[in-house]
């Protein structure tokens, strides 16, 4: 998972060897990108992924503890990093930020 590119971003590659590696972001979505470290507990997990689901949050699953979530550009990314902080809070989850595109943060 690289970090400081988000879903939807244009970005440039370089190839060498059949291997390709990020080069740079042509153009940001406005989308960002967490990572949560789940701790197993399914019931509570699924509890508070069905709030960020409901922000309109997707994730993809990397392990089996590891997801990769988007937070759409359409977001309120304020309150959806609460929902992270509470998971955290309640030992649901850990989570990082990969990358924050929203253009909200440079606004407020």
């Amino acid at each position: 998972m690289q970090k400081g590119i988000a879903l939807d971003d244009l970005i440039m590659i370089d190839k060498q060897e059949n291997k390709m590696f990020y080069k740079k972001t042509i153009c940001f979505s406005g989308n960002s990108t967490y990572r949560i470290f789940t701790n197993n507990d399914i019931d509570s997990f699924d509890f508070f992924w069905k709030i960020l689901e409901d922000f309109g949050c997707t994730f993809e699953k990397a392990t089996e503890n590891l997801y990769a979530v988007n937070v759409p550009s359409t977001s309120d990314i304020f309150k959806v990093y609460e929902v992270f902080e509470l998971g955290e809070k309640r030992n649901i989850w850990e989570f990082e930020e990969g990358f924050c595109g929203h253009p909200s943060i440079f606004i407020k």
